[in-house]
């Protein structure tokens, strides 16, 4: 729904926030760290300004540190 939702509202970082969030829920392992890293940096291409963005951003650094 989030994906759907972006293709219209694609400038709207709650929503970009909501997908980094969810693929960073669902990271395992290093790659699934690396899907949910470049979504964070695709989302940053579309909306560089959105604090919702960034602070999800924060939470992928934070969790690398943690053995990804």
């Amino acid at each position: 729904m989030v994906n759907e939702s972006l293709v219209i509202h694609f400038a709207t970082g709650r929503l970009w926030a909501t997908l980094i969030q969810m693929k960073h829920a669902q990271v395992k392992n290093k790659a699934d760290y690396q899907v949910a890293l470049s979504t964070f940096i695709k989302s940053l291409n579309e909306i560089p300004k959105s604090g919702e963005v960034w602070c999800e951003g924060a939470r992928l650094m934070m969790a690398s540190n943690s053995g990804f």
